[in-house]
């Protein structure tokens, strides 16, 4: 029978103690601090001694080759050390078992988003983006048609982007930016989010040029929804506005945890 108890501490993950750039950048803090995501999103780097499976280096990976560095990540001591002190997760006593999924990186240009919501009548060709009656959804109010396209399965909007293109790390952080924190005080505007996607983008993933010259992601990116072993938790409330990622460069063998756990502001 598999051992429950937590991983030996190998030293296999170190915390890197480096800010990441656009938290601190004068312009972003003041649309972290518009969009309500200034005092619970985060970052948090570590660098990792093993290097990833080799399956890991193709474009596409499965979870069941990610699931032991995963879970071999949130299991070691000092992750969650360095993880608790940043962030309101919990961790039990034994190793950690994580619910996540593994995103796409195909998409690198910002047509992804912008063309399609364009073509729908979503966001105007000057970026405005077209208003709506004020509706809640699962503790998200619905002020507009960009929120309505991205989280309103039932919409009739939703289909502007294909259950494929849900899954693609470049659209989940245009959603996040759009969504924003408890305390967002929304733009009319989509011009701010495509610029603030673009530099999350460039900043987290690492990129070469293939064989045909083409730009191609190498980071490999996770987002994990859930902790389902006894005693752990990720965020401290459900809310579908919480995310965290982890984003990995097989390469360098570094990676960032992105972290955002929504609390309400009253």
């Amino acid at each position: 029978m598999a051992s429950t108890a937590p991983v030996e501490d190998k030293k296999a993950f170190h915390p890197i103690d480096v800010p990441f750039p656009p938290f601190f950048d004068k312009e972003l803090r003041e649309a972290w601090l518009k969009w309500g995501l200034s005092e619970d999103m985060g970052a948090v780097k570590f660098s990792f001694d093993n290097a990833l499976p080799t399956a890991a280096a193709t474009t596409q990976i499965s979870k069941d080759v990610l699931r032991p560095f995963v879970e071999d990540f949130f299991s070691d001591p000092t992750v969650r050390s360095a993880l608790r002190g940043a962030f309101p997760m919990v961790f039990g006593s034994g190793r950690t078992v994580c619910e996540f999924d593994v995103m796409r990186t195909s998409k690198t240009r910002m047509s992804f988003l912008s063309e399609p919501l364009v073509n729908g009548g979503i966001v105007s060709e000057s970026g405005h983006i077209k208003g709506r009656l004020e509706e809640d959804y699962e503790g998200i109010p619905i002020v507009n048609m960009l929120r309505e396209c991205l989280l309103m399965e039932e919409s009739e909007h939703w289909e502007v982007f294909s259950e494929q293109d849900r899954c693609e790390f470049l659209l989940m952080i245009f959603q996040h930016l759009v969504v924003g924190g408890a305390m967002n005080q929304y733009d009319d505007s989509a011009t701010p989010y495509y610029d603030t996607t673009r530099r999350l983008y460039k900043e987290f993933c690492s990129v070469r040029r293939n064989e045909d010259g083409d730009i191609q992601v190498i980071s490999k990116v996770v987002r994990v929804r859930s902790f389902s072993d006894e005693g752990s938790s990720l965020f401290p409330r459900e809310h579908p506005s919480n995310f965290c990622y982890l984003i990995i460069d097989p390469l360098s063998r570094q990676l960032w945890v992105w972290y955002y756990g929504y609390r309400p502001w009253f």
